[in-house]
């Protein structure tokens, strides 16, 4: 299952969250992203997870 969340900022920049079950481990995992405004890739972080987590999914909405 995928979940996805796009926020900007005041320079325009985008912010991409999102949750997606990982076909290595069967557990859903956190992907995060940083765009400028020609849609260049400034950073990426993948939060790994142990188990289930979708009932804290609410918080990936948070981090944005």
């Amino acid at each position: 299952m995928w979940n996805i969340c796009i926020a900007t900022d005041s320079d325009d920049n985008v912010y991409l969250a999102s949750e997606f079950s990982s076909p290595i481990s069967n557990n859903d995992d956190f992907f995060f992203a940083k765009f400028d405004t020609n849609g260049n890739n400034i950073w990426q972080r993948m939060l790994r997870t142990y188990g289930d987590v979708d009932s804290q999914w609410t918080n990936g909405y948070q981090s944005l």
